[in-house]
């Protein structure tokens, strides 16, 4: 991603740009905007294109955040023999909570909990068609870790 940042007041800010990346499904370069406003000292709230977001400031070191996303990616798989190829891309909107802890100045953990909607797979069969599927709801569990350098 290449994305800009102008302050608009002391409460609000502006972000754009351009990413790349399979957010949606297959590779795909695409516009990134959102406008930043500080509803309070310590809530920020973001609206924007692909992810809108919703964060509190509980301490210095400690954030949670709710956001609504894109959620996907695109695959390439072949036969043990390496003969033959299928694709699978897989598109759904995230829902997510996360909790952030800056343990460190350099540290960063992170814990989350997510639902994906309108979960859709593309597939290849084994005669070279293409297929959709669509999926239920799910819930989805993660955590991370950041170190910056």
């Amino acid at each position: 991603a290449l994305i800009w940042s102008r302050e608009l007041s002391d409460r609000a800010n502006l972000r754009y740009g351009v990413c790349g990346d399979h957010r949606f499904g297959d590779y795909e370069i695409y516009p990134a905007i959102s406008i930043g406003w500080r509803l309070h000292q310590k809530w920020i709230f973001e609206l924007g294109f692909p992810t809108t977001r919703l964060s509190y400031q509980a301490t210095p070191g400690v954030e949670f955040a709710l956001r609504v996303a894109p959620d996907g990616n695109e695959w390439h798989v072949k036969n043990r023999d390496r003969d033959r190829q299928s694709q699978l891309v897989y598109e759904a909107t995230l829902v997510e909570w996360t909790l952030n802890w800056r343990a460190h100045e350099a540290l960063m953990l992170t814990v989350g909990v997510g639902r994906l909607f309108e979960n859709r797979y593309e597939v290849t069969l084994l005669d070279d068609r293409r297929t959709e599927l669509v999926g239920e709801t799910v819930t989805r569990v993660g955590a991370a870790i950041a170190w910056r350098f």
